[in-house]
């Protein structure tokens, strides 16, 4: 990525990059999302919650859950995510974050003291919208706090940050 370090995959260097990652990683439990859009289902045996900020997107989010029979699993949570977030109880280990990318690094800043050793940070549109957010991307490409790659099976690019030990 222009302007911003990048930690290779290790696949770039002849490597299995899942398994780099699946090695860093834990097993997830708890799995706050930013950013409901229209509910993308997760696995039934874990439990999630989804902070959507625009309340039709939120309604919609929650009708698809409930349709698919996952209201159960993911809990759609309307309003801001910065007044949400303080409220939730505990630690996470998986945060996907899909929100105002001019937001991300406030974000990151909210959640990285309550990610668990071993947990995931994943970021959408960090390709095409890093304009948007240098500071969060230098933020997760520095911080030797995080094992970081960026990976773009399409325009849009994702980060998959694992918090070190």
């Amino acid at each position: 990525m222009k302007g911003h370090a990048r930690r290779r995959w290790p696949s770039e260097a002849g490597g299995d990059a899942s398994a780099s990652v699946r090695a860093r990683a834990g097993s997830p439990t708890r799995h706050p999302r930013w950013g409901a859009g229209g509910g993308a289902p997760a696995p039934v045996e874990k439990r999630r919650r989804s902070i959507e900020y625009d309340p039709a997107r939120a309604k919609v989010a929650a009708d698809n859950l409930r349709s698919a029979g996952l209201a159960d699993v993911v809990t759609v949570v309307p309003g801001d995510a910065f007044v949400q977030i303080p409220k939730v109880p505990g630690d996470f280990d998986f945060v996907f974050l899909d929100a105002w990318k001019r937001d991300y690094k406030r974000f990151f800043d909210l959640v990285l003291p309550r990610l668990e050793p071993r947990g995931l940070l994943l970021a959408h549109n960090v390709v095409n919208k890093q304009a948007e957010m240098h500071d969060f991307l230098d933020a997760i490409t520095r911080n030797p706090k995080l094992f970081t790659t960026i990976v773009s099976p399409s325009s849009e690019g994702m980060s998959v940050s694992v918090k070190l030990k």
